[in-house]
């Protein structure tokens, strides 16, 4: 899967750690996280996880898991996998 050139130069640290923390939330339980657990796992505000979910949402790399959910979706966990391959 190719994603638009402006993802990878648009995705923040911020963002990047959202979306890592999304996936290894539901490696590890069945449900996915609300906004408020993951805040709480990255140090940060609601807000500021809502902010990255929407962008994350927009470039496809998340899914609408339910009211204030969010998962991971398949063209997530391969950017994922692509960048850790890039850092390796």
């Amino acid at each position: 899967m190719n994603y638009p050139r402006d993802v990878y130069y648009r995705m923040r640290p911020g963002a990047l750690a959202v979306l890592r923390e999304l996936l290894l939330w539901e490696e590890g339980n069945k449900c996915p996280p609300t906004l408020q657990n993951l805040a709480d796992q990255l140090g940060c505000t609601r807000q500021s996880i809502h902010y990255h979910f929407k962008r994350l949402l927009a470039d496809g790399l998340i899914d609408k898991g339910g009211p204030g959910r969010y998962m991971t979706n398949q063209a997530g966990r391969k950017y994922l996998r692509e960048i850790a391959d890039e850092t390796d």
